[in-house]
């Protein structure tokens, strides 16, 4: 049925005891209602036999939250008990999701998007990503499952984590005016080696991530944003043909919540 804002709103009022509101999922919810990106799942509202609503309170607060209409199923007259056995499955992740619309490598895919959004859309790194999320960025940035994938084939020769090296690369070819370009610099130098002397941008830059795997720093989000910075770094210098004989973090750290300036 049609749901509509105000018996939502109605239906909450029969929301006595259920478990702490999750604003960041309302949140969310509604974001997905506003952008048209919700999808019907006959995943049902459930009320009880006494009419208390047992499940569904994020998905109706939403609807108060964004004002849309929404279809859903409900169901009525279940046993008060049932609460307890509601959402004791095991999550569906993002990369569960990814793995059944034919994506190889979800896990990675999934660690990838939110560093390239930080890239290309700025507000910050690693904002938090629902499954419906990911699902959707990974629509709209085409064409990074194919540098993901080869760059999961060339893995153990990668100077650094994965994820940091595709984001980067991958958002360094959506802004480039040479394309080629910047393949030497990701695929041909950096990972390969090929052509690098004293004084080339890749090499420094390389030396400077295999240094910070070898100290073992954590895989933390600061870690792979200091990763993302160190590899754009090196970049804008390949861009502007400028030598980079050594590379350091600048005082104070790598200024992971600025917007990144990347080379066109």
């Amino acid at each position: 049925m049609a749901v509509e804002p105000e018996q939502a709103q109605k239906w909450l009022e029969r929301n006595i005891a259920n478990r702490t509101l999750r604003p960041s999922r309302v949140k969310e919810y509604a974001t997905a209602m506003t952008e048209g990106r919700w999808l019907y799942t006959a995943d049902p509202i459930r009320f009880d036999s006494d009419g208390k609503l047992i499940d569904g309170q994020h998905r109706l607060m939403a609807v108060v939250r964004s004002g849309c209409t929404v279809e859903m199923h409900v169901v009525r007259g279940l046993s008060p008990e049932a609460q307890d056995k509601v959402d004791t499955g095991a999550i569906r992740t993002a990369a569960d999701a990814l793995k059944v619309r034919g994506f190889k490598h979800g896990a990675q895919l999934a660690a990838t998007i939110p560093i390239v959004n930080w890239l290309l859309k700025g507000g910050g790194f690693a904002a938090s990503y629902s499954r419906d999320d990911v699902v959707y960025w990974t629509g709209v940035h085409e064409g990074l499952d194919v540098i993901l994938e080869q760059a999961y084939k060339d893995r153990n020769l990668l100077p650094c984590q994965l994820a940091p090296y595709v984001a980067a690369y991958y958002a360094a070819r959506q802004r480039s005016a040479d394309p080629a370009a910047t393949d030497e610099f990701f695929v041909e130098q950096l990972v390969n080696t090929i052509g690098l002397t004293s004084g080339s941008p890749a090499l420094a830059t390389r030396k400077y991530l295999l240094g910070l795997r070898e100290d073992k720093r954590p895989n933390n989000k600061a870690a792979k944003a200091s990763t993302v910075l160190a590899l754009m770094e090196g970049y804008r210098h390949f861009r502007a043909d400028r030598t980079l004989y050594s590379m350091r973090a600048p005082r104070g750290g790598w200024p992971v919540n600025e917007r990144v300036d990347i080379p066109g």
